[in-house]
């Protein structure tokens, strides 16, 4: 438990520091940020693959798995009909910012991952990994939404948004 809640917190003062450089990061380090946070998500990734795939007893079932969920996502358009969605219930730019956020705190990989672990192995390391990540993002989200990125924090905590 103690993972989810330094996760929050991180989401929290990330959001904050963001809001101290309101309008303070240019686009092209927002996005080298972005681009140095993916690549390390996927470096953290592949070093699981590489760790696990040969104690699985299912390494088919993995492959699988990857394929026919990039199929699915493909198909279903998930990314277009999720823009959309947004896109018709955002009153705000907040709105938007939002949406990008719980979904990137709440449904990355890491965040699904991380309290499976600790959880199963009694190792938070996954979470800590993710809270640090999610400090970045909240950092660029919080310049670029504004304080009410914050309201992200709780959700992800288990919590419900005020009047929601």
């Amino acid at each position: 438990m103690i993972g989810t809640y330094l996760n929050t917190l991180a989401i929290l003062v990330g959001t904050g520091i963001g809001c101290l450089l309101h309008g303070g990061i240019k686009p092209r380090y927002q996005e080298v940020l972005y681009l140095a946070i993916s690549l390390a998500a996927l470096g953290i990734g592949l070093e699981n693959v590489v760790n696990n795939m040969q104690k699985s007893h299912y390494p088919a079932l993995f492959i699988v798995s990857i394929a026919v969920g990039a199929v699915l996502g493909t198909w279903g358009n998930l990314d277009e009909r999720f823009n959309r969605l947004v896109d018709r219930h955002s009153q705000s730019q907040l709105g938007r910012g939002l949406s990008t956020g719980i979904l990137l705190y709440c449904i990355g990989a890491l965040s699904i991952v991380g309290p499976v672990m600790a959880a199963v192995k009694h190792d938070p390391t996954m979470l800590f990994t993710n809270a640090t990540l999610d400090l970045i993002s909240s950092v660029i989200l919080g310049a670029s939404f504004g304080a009410g990125m914050m309201l992200a924090a709780p959700k992800l905590a288990g919590g419900d948004l005020p009047g929601g």
